[in-house]
């Protein structure tokens, strides 16, 4: 299963920094960069600080090395927050399509999580 998750954390990684790379190309970063810079640039460093994290946390993962699986949760656990904030986002300016997505990704995100600890939480005594 840690297999799956760190393919699914590769993923979201690239397709995260692909979307700000598009997003910058199309426009957009540079007119919310107009009204609110600082927010701006620090959205975009912890989005990518994120992408960052769950690339090489999956990457560590798949390629067995101790550091993997902690790297990966902490990615994951970023990601969790940036797709609960994006839904909230979204659906408060009534962009359905877009919150969608991200429910599905708050839902994909914390059964990664979930599956990552499983080992860990199965051993734990109750």
């Amino acid at each position: 299963m840690a297999r799956w998750v760190a393919y699914y954390s590769i993923l979201m990684g690239v397709l995260q920094t692909g979307t700000w790379i598009v997003l910058y190309f199309v426009g957009t970063v540079r007119n919310y960069y107009s009204s609110k810079p600082f927010e701006t640039i620090f959205l975009i460093i912890a989005e990518l600080l994120t992408a960052g994290a769950v690339i090489l946390g999956g990457s560590g993962v798949l390629a067995g090395q101790k550091w993997g699986i902690p790297l990966n949760l902490a990615g994951l656990g970023m990601m969790l927050y940036c797709a609960i904030f994006s839904f909230g986002s979204f659906g408060q300016t009534r962009n359905t399509p877009a919150a969608v997505w991200f429910a599905l990704l708050t839902i994909a995100t914390v059964i990664s999580i979930l599956a990552l600890l499983a080992p860990w939480l199965q051993k734990q005594p109750a």
